[in-house]
C-alpha cells in the first residue's frame, strides 16, 4: 500500500503536489519525522528499517540509512530528532548521527536504563531511576553528545516515598506494572523547549514542575500546581480497564493488576511543549472522556500555559494539535496531516494559519493522539 506526502499551499487550500512514498506512518508519530532548516524531510520508516530522505521540493533522494549492522545502518529505530545541525537516530543501545544532508557521521552508545531521553543543546537529557524497583531515587541527568560525561541536575525521592498514601499504599507498590497499567497513571513527565535550552520535569505525586536551564546547569524555578487533589472516579476506572481488555484482544497487550485504583487522579493529565514555544498542561477531570477513544470533554480553556522560563502566558493551539507539529522555520510549520483514507502524511503551511488548518483537519478516532 502506498501513502503520500502532501504539501499544502494555503493560498488556495488545495494540494500543490503529491509525493509517492511507502507506508511512511504505521500510526502518526511526531518523532518519526524531522525537517531541517533547509526544508529537507527525513522519515524513520520503522516497518522496513529505513531512514528516508526528501529534499525541500519533495523529491526522494538516496536513503540516509537502511537495515543492517554496519556504520550508518540500524535494525530497530525508535525515534529521530534534529537539533544544532545533527540528525540523531536512536535505537536501543545506540545513537547514530547524520548531517542535515543525510551523510552518516558516527554512532555512540548511551548508558542503559535511561528513560525520556531527549536531544538538547550540546547533548542529551534523560531520567535515571525509573526501573522496576520503586524504592530507587529519580535523577535528571544531562549528557554530552558522546555520552562520555554526565552531570546530575536534580534528584528526587523514590517513587515509593513520593507516592505515600495519596496514590497507592507503599506495600502495594511491588513492580512498575502496578503503576503503568493504572488507567490514570501519574507518569513522570519530562519536556524540553524547542531550542533545547530548558528542561521541565514533574516527578509523580509532587505538586510542582521543576524548570532547569541547561546553559547555567541550574534549576531556575518551579511551577506550582496547588495542593488540591481530585478524588479518583472508580466508575471511569472500570470503564478504562474494560477498554484496555478489548484493546488487548486486538493488539495482544498484557493487562496488569486490576482493581487497584488510586485514591486520587494525578494533578496533571498531560504536559507538552507547544509549537508556539510554550509549556502547556491540563489537569484531570472527574470524568475525563470515553476510555479508549480520543473523544474528550476538555476545552482549550482547560490548558494552562507558561513561557520557557515559567511565566504564565496565554497560549494557543492545544489538545491533539500540539503533538502533531514537527518543525517551524521562518514562518512555515510542518505537521502530521490526516488523509481521507485515515492514513497519515506530512503537510506544511504558514505558521500564522496553523491553528486554522489543524482545526479543519482533525485526526480520526483511531489516532493515538
Amino acid at each position: 500500500m502506498l501513502t503520500y506526502i502532501l504539501i499544502l499551499m494555503l493560498t488556495d487550500q488545495k494540494p500543490l503536489w503529491y509525493l509517492e512514498g511507502m507506508d511512511l506512518f504505521v500510526s502518526p508519530a511526531r518523532r518519526q519525522v524531522v525537517v531541517t532548516e533547509a526544508g529537507d524531510v527525513f522519515f524513520l520508516n520503522k516497518k522496513e528499517s529505513k531512514l528516508l530522505h526528501f529534499n525541500a521540493r519533495g523529491e526522494r533522494l538516496k536513503d540516509a540509512a537502511d537495515r543492517g549492522q554496519g556504520p550508518g545502518q540500524f535494525n530497530r529505530g525508535l525515534f529521530i530528532q534534529y537539533m544544532e545541525g545533527l540528525l540523531s537516530l536512536y535505537e536501543r543501545g545506540r545513537v547514530s548521527y547524520f548531517s542535515p544532508t543525510g551523510e552518516f557521521l558516527e554512532s555512540v552508545k548511551p548508558p542503559q536504563s535511561l528513560t525520556y531521553l531527549n536531544r538538547v543543546k550540546n547533548g542529551w537529557v534523560a531520567c535515571r531511576g525509573l526501573s522496576m524497583d520503586p524504592s530507587e531515587p529519580l535523577e535528571l541527568v544531562v549528557y554530552d553528545l558522546n555520552f562520555t560525561s554526565s552531570e546530575v541536575l536534580g534528584t528526587w525521592k523514590s517513587e515509593k516515598e513520593r507516592q505515600g498514601k495519596l496514590h497507592i499504599p507503599p506495600d502495594q507498590i511491588r513492580t512498575s506494572s502496578v503503576l503503568s497499567y493504572n488507567p490514570a497513571d501519574d507518569y513522570t513527565l519530562l519536556q524540553c523547549s524547542r531550542d533545547g535550552r530548558y528542561v521541565y520535569i514533574r516527578p509523580s505525586c509532587l505538586p510542582h514542575i521543576s524548570i532547569f536551564d541547561l546553559e547555567t546547569r541550574s534549576q531556575i524555578g518551579k511551577i506550582f500546581l496547588g495542593e488540591e487533589r481530585l478524588p479518583f472516579n472508580k466508575e471511569w476506572g472500570e470503564e478504562a480497564i474494560a477498554a484496555r481488555k478489548e484493546m488487548g484482544k486486538r493488539y495482544s497487550l498484557r493487562i496488569g493488576i486490576e482493581g487497584r485504583f488510586p485514591d486520587f487522579f494525578p494533578q496533571i493529565e498531560t504536559m507538552q511543549f507547544s509549537w508556539d514555544n510554550h509549556l502547556i498542561y491540563r489537569k484531570w477531570k472527574s470524568y475525563p472522556g470515553v476510555p479508549g477513544e480520543t473523544t474528550s470533554f476538555y476545552k482549550d480553556s482547560d490548558w494552562v500555559g507558561f513561557s520557557p522560563r515559567g511565566e504564565p502566558v496565554k497560549t494557543t493551539t492545544h489538545d491533539f494539535y500540539t503533538a502533531r507539529v514537527i518543525a517551524a522555520y521562518k514562518g512555515t510549520t510542518w505537521f502530521i496531516h490526516a488523509l481521507p483514507d485515515e492514513s497519515y502524511t506530512v503537510a506544511r503551511c504558514p505558521t500564522e494559519k496553523l491553528a486554522e488548518v489543524l482545526a479543519a483537519n482533525p485526526l480520526p478516532k483511531t489516532s493515538p493522539y
